[in-house]
């Protein structure tokens, strides 16, 4: 049978702390050693997913910012060249109008001397039909002097009018 002496008890005891002792200095020593490290490194790489989440969330941030000012860019950008187009369109007419008109009053000017012009070759012609005229009906040749003083004769009677609408 089984017998319990207290020598067998306390090298039992003794057997177990020392077998306590190795196994805590060569194997649970370094497990713990393991542990820890293991535990550090899930720790460092949840700080690392928690900064890089953040990370993303500032640049999210500053995508959506980037976003809303490009689109705020672009509006004004339109909005210029609106006016840009609107003002040269102004320009554009005002130019024309300006132009057309400078054309009209080039041809009215133009108009005027022509037609002053041919009141002058007309009224030369008439003198000259006068001239020639009066000289049938005198049946003489008159001289330059006789002639000139025929023509202003005739054109005193016949009055030196404009008989043009302007």
């Amino acid at each position: 049978m089984l017998t319990l002496s207290p020598v067998t008890i306390i090298g039992t005891i003794i057997n177990l702390l020392v077998l306590y002792f190795l196994l805590q200095h060569f194997l649970f020593k370094p497990i713990q050693k393991i542990m820890d490290q293991r535990e550090e490194l899930i720790r460092g790489q949840l700080k690392d997913a928690l900064d890089q989440k953040e990370s993303a969330g500032r640049l999210k941030d500053q995508y959506e910012a980037a976003v809303a000012s490009a689109k705020e860019e672009s509006g004004q950008i339109v909005e210029r060249a609106r006016k840009e187009a609107s003002l040269q369109a102004e320009a554009i007419v005002k130019n024309a109008n300006e132009q057309a008109g400078q054309i009209v009053d080039k041809a009215r000017k133009t108009m005027e001397v022509e037609r002053e012009q041919t009141m002058r070759e007309m009224k030369s012609q008439i003198a000259d039909i006068a001239l020639t005229a009066a000289s049938k009906i005198m049946g003489e040749k008159t001289s330059s002097e006789r002639d000139l003083a025929l023509y202003d004769r005739f054109l005193e009677e016949a009055g030196d009018s404009d008989d043009t609408d302007s």
